[in-house]
C-alpha cells in the first residue's frame, strides 16, 4: 500500500505560486531529500514499483496542498492522482541527476491548466443550456445564476445526462451509448438530476418550465423525465 510521509506546515495560507516557491526553496536546501527523489525516480524509470511508492510518499502531500490552494480541497486529491498519472506517462523525459521536484511541479502546473480549461468549457456548456431554456420560453423562468449553481452541485454523471438530453436533444439511447450505460440508467440519471434541480430551485413537480418537451435527433418526442 502506498503511503505518504508526514510533512510539517499544514495549510500555509499561500497563493499557488507562493506555495510552490516556498516548497521548492524549503526542499532545495536538503540535498539528502533531493538525492532520495532522484534515486526513486531512476528506480521507477527502471521499472521498480518501490521507486514509485517512494515518490508518492515524498511528493503527494505537497502536491495536494498545492492543488488545494489552486483549485480547492474538493478537487485536490483527484488532481494529485492525475499528476502521478502524468508522471508515469512522462517518466522517460526526466533526465537524472536534474532535481525531481521542479520537474514534478511543472507537470502539476500542466494538470492544473488542463483542469481549469475543462472546468471553463463545462461552465460554458451549462451557461448555453440555460440560454437555450430561456429562449424556448421567451423569458427567464428561473434565475440563470441559480440554475448554473444548481447544475454545478449535481454529480457529474447526472449533470451530463441532463444537459445532453434537455439542451442537446439527445435520445436516451444516444446518451447510454456515449456513457457506456443502459438506456434505463440514462433515463434514471436525467430524472434524478431534474428532481434535484427542482428541489434546489424550489420549483414544483407540476411546473414544466424547466423540462419542456423536446424532440431528439432521432425525431422522438416525449416527457423529458423519461
Amino acid at each position: 500500500m502506498t503511503t505518504r510521509r508526514e510533512k510539517p506546515g499544514g495549510d500555509l495560507g499561500l497563493t499557488p505560486l507562493a506555495f510552490e516557491v516556498r516548497i521548492s526553496s524549503v526542499r532545495g536546501v536538503s540535498t539528502e531529500d533531493e538525492a532520495r527523489l532522484v534515486s526513486s525516480m531512476v528506480a521507477y524509470q527502471a521499472g521498480e514499483i518501490e521507486g514509485f511508492a517512494n515518490l508518492y510518499a515524498d511528493l503527494a502531500d505537497d502536491l495536494e496542498r498545492y492543488f488545494a490552494v489552486a483549485a480547492g480541497r474538493d478537487t485536490a486529491e483527484d488532481l494529485v492522482q492525475d499528476t502521478f498519472l502524468e508522471i508515469h506517462r512522462s517518466r522517460r523525459t526526466y533526465r537524472p541527476p536534474w532535481p525531481v521536484r521542479p520537474w514534478v511541479f511543472g507537470l502539476a502546473r500542466n494538470v492544473l491548466r488542463r483542469y481549469r480549461r475543462t472546468s471553463w468549457r463545462r461552465r460554458q456548456r451549462e451557461n448555453e443550456a440555460v440560454r437555450v431554456a430561456e429562449a424556448r420560453h421567451g423569458r427567464p423562468v428561473v434565475d440563470a445564476g441559480d440554475l448554473r449553481e444548481a447544475l454545478r452541485t449535481l454529480p457529474p454523471t447526472r449533470r451530463e445526462a441532463w444537459v445532453l438530453h434537455h439542451h442537446h436533444g439527445w435520445s436516451f439511447r444516444e446518451i447510454a451509448a456515449r456513457l457506456s450505460i443502459g438506456v434505463d440508467a440514462a433515463k434514471l440519471r436525467s430524472s434524478r438530476a431534474m428532481r434535484a434541480l427542482r428541489r434546489l430551485l424550489g420549483t414544483g413537480a407540476g411546473n414544466d418550465h424547466m423540462a419542456p418537451r423536446v424532440r431528439d435527433r432521432n425525431g422522438e418526442e416525449g416527457d423529458p423525465l423519461g
